[in-house]
């Protein structure tokens, strides 16, 4: 709880700034990347699966005169190990997101995020059923023009199973219209 406050007034903080003027319009977004998913079960050994992501998000603008997103989408999430026991995982991932977008210059720009996530598992050899987890995510991009570059982290609040912690890591490069 006291990291949503944090966020909440850095958000807050964050739309008195001065900004530099800019059009807020709707975007939306392609994207793709690195993903690194990290398993801890509280009974046995850690797992870090290594994969690929691929994302679309549009971004509304909520107002005319701040630089604020409501941001949602949709993403595919591939991982997969080797280590002792071989693990594939398959989701599709929701994301709703906050966003602020800090104009550099006019051809660069600072845009953080954060929100939650719901996510489906479409493949796991080694967990059935298929399961549903919701997490939170927070972020940050940077847009050179129409070219996107983030980096974002994860983790699960209702998990894939009982005493499981996941999280993730994921680098993307992407394409702003």
């Amino acid at each position: 709880m006291k990291i949503i406050k944090f966020i909440a007034a850095v958000l807050l903080l964050a739309a008195t700034l001065p900004v530099v003027a800019q059009e807020n319009s709707n975007y939306q977004r392609v994207s793709i990347g690195y993903s690194a998913s990290f398993i801890n079960p509280k009974w046995g050994n850690d797992l870090t699966l290594h994969g690929f992501n691929a994302n679309y998000n549009y971004g509304l603008s909520l107002s005319e005169s701040i630089p604020v997103y409501l941001e949602a989408g949709a993403g595919l999430i591939y991982g997969s190990t080797n280590s002792g026991s071989r693990c594939d995982i398959l989701s599709i991932m929701v994301p709703v997101n906050a966003a602020y977008r800090f104009a550099l210059s006019d051809a660069v720009s600072l845009m953080p995020y954060t929100g939650i996530n719901f996510k489906f598992n479409v493949y796991d050899e080694n967990i059935k059923p298929k399961c549903f987890q919701m997490g939170w995510q927070i972020g940050a991009g940077v847009n050179l023009k129409a070219w996107y570059v983030g980096l974002e982290y994860e983790l699960d609040f209702i998990k894939m199973i009982k005493k499981v912690n996941t999280s993730a890591l994921s680098v993307k490069f992407g394409y702003n219209f």
